[in-house]
């Protein structure tokens, strides 16, 4: 299964690896992104990790089917 994500500003969609929150901000971190590549930037850490929860249901629920996820807009 592969997990791929359309960034919140909807320049890129990436094949993910591994995304961690940093405070405010998801960031996907992979071989070709060593340092990271944020995903999306949130108003509050909540938040951040309200999409975290979402990611990791849908990922939990998906089986072993591809995901693709696009995250959602800073409200």
């Amino acid at each position: 299964m592969k997990l791929w994500i359309r960034t919140q500003d909807k320049k890129r969609i990436v094949c993910v690896e591994s995304v961690a929150l940093r405070g405010k901000n998801l960031k996907l971190y992979s071989q070709q992104y060593p340092l990271g590549l944020l995903l999306g930037k949130y108003d509050t850490e909540e938040r951040a990790m309200s999409v975290m929860d979402t990611i990791f249901t849908k990922l939990k629920s998906n089986g072993s089917a591809d995901l693709l996820f696009e995250m959602p807009e800073n409200f």
